[in-house]
């Protein structure tokens, strides 16, 4: 079984619930997962989730992912290069690539709000009924 595409697999059994538990991440989450097609349990004969034994790293691997800003297809893409059994990337190219390409967009936004802030600032500075030059 593998727990999703890019996993080690391993023998299934762990519930949602237990799941959650160890991994830290609401039972509400895992199954989005499963639909964005990141995580991929197995259905016992009562129709139950069962994830393998190295999803609780796979969820720390997405959850990881997700902090840095990506999003599921994307995670989905570069999931294969999370490898071992901690959570870990691998850094393939094309991942150093969408991460580079990620910080260079954030970087960007960053001097852009830094710039709002900047004029924010003297508007606020400017008495009621004052003029601002500068929005024009």
């Amino acid at each position: 079984m593998k727990a999703n595409p890019g996993g080690s697999g391993g023998r299934a059994g762990m519930r949602i619930g237990e799941l959650s538990r160890v991994s830290g991440v609401s039972a509400r989450a895992l199954p989005y997962y499963e639909e964005q097609g990141l995580l991929v349990p197995e259905r016992a004969s009562n129709g139950y989730r069962e994830y393998a034994e190295d999803a609780p790293v796979i969820v720390a691997q997405i959850q990881g992912m997700f902090s840095f800003g990506l999003n599921s297809e994307t995670i989905r893409r570069y999931l294969p290069c999370a490898r071992g059994s901690e959570p870990r990337l691998q850094m393939c190219a094309d991942l150093r690539a969408h991460l580079q390409q990620r910080r260079e967009e954030l970087e960007r936004h960053t001097a852009q709000l830094l710039a709002q802030r900047k004029v924010s600032r003297r508007v606020r500075q400017i008495p009621s009924g004052g003029l601002y030059e500068g929005l024009l």
